[in-house]
């Protein structure tokens, strides 16, 4: 039996949360605004449909975005013996953006907004746990050239294309091709198209029309925006701007800092 907690949190704008761990393993899905996190020297920036595992004890520090943040949290207090992977997920730090991960958490959130029974709760967590596993995980560190091409996708607003990605890090599009799911777990095509949909999910809940979301996280049309979104998230730009206005949160205090982007 997999035993855990749930709790909603929002942070405020431009907020930040210092040096701080959980006595308990954790996974969170970012529902709206941004953040970012560090540990160590390693740093990662999240927006809506970003979802984290994060072991007991593992000191980190929270940058909130102008916007704040609203995050689902699952606390774990004890997880199936059976269910050894998750255990060794639970142990590190680490995000995905977008993905099977992201989808399923989303059912999760549909269900606690519905107030569902406790064993279909219980089902979806560890239908996330399982998400989050990767199948064959690459060892050692992410080359460098790799990870300013990784940058370069978050930091554009297009759709870049991966042969330019390719010949900027002076490499052949294969080989990135095939180092970038190594390490990523996905193609480059659909990391674009991942984070395109995490930009059009920040947007949502503005005072832009969804047409304007779709101009201005650089879809061609709002058509293309919405296939594109329920293809990474199971449902509509709208049915996610329901879900998350649904929820109640509680606003955590944080100092104020520069914003997380």
């Amino acid at each position: 039996m997999t035993v855990f907690h749930l709790r909603e949190q929002r942070y405020a704008p431009s907020s930040h949360m210092p040096s701080h761990a959980h006595a308990a393993p954790s996974m969170s899905i970012l529902l709206q605004g941004s953040l970012r996190e560090s540990t160590g020297r390693r740093s990662e920036v999240a927006l809506p449909l970003s979802v984290s595992f994060m072991g007991a004890d593992i000191s980190h520090v929270d940058e909130f975005g102008p916007s704040g943040a609203t995050l689902l949290q699952v606390h774990f207090h004890d997880v199936d013996p059976d269910f050894e992977n998750a255990r060794r997920r639970l142990q590190d730090w680490t995000w995905t953006h977008g993905g099977t991960a992201a989808k399923q958490f989303l059912r999760l959130a549909s269900a606690v907004r519905r107030a569902s029974d406790p064993q279909v709760i219980e089902q979806l967590v560890v239908d996330v746990l399982a998400a989050g596993i990767p199948e064959d995980p690459a060892r050692g560190p992410i080359p460098a050239w790799l990870v300013d091409v990784r940058e370069t996708i978050d930091d554009s607003y297009g759709w870049p294309r991966v042969a330019d990605l390719a010949a900027t890090a002076h490499v052949h599009r294969v080989y990135l091709a095939r180092q970038f799911r190594r390490f990523y777990g996905c193609s480059v095509s659909d990391y674009i198209r991942r984070r395109r949909v995490q930009s059009a999910a920040l947007h949502i809940g503005s005072s832009k029309t969804l047409s304007a979301t779709a101009h201005a996280c650089g879809f061609h049309d709002h058509p293309h925006m919405c296939r594109s979104f329920r293809r990474e998230s199971a449902m509509s730009p709208s049915e996610f701007q329901r879900l998350t206005h649904q929820g109640r949160s509680e606003i955590t205090p944080c100092s104020r800092t520069q914003s997380a982007g």
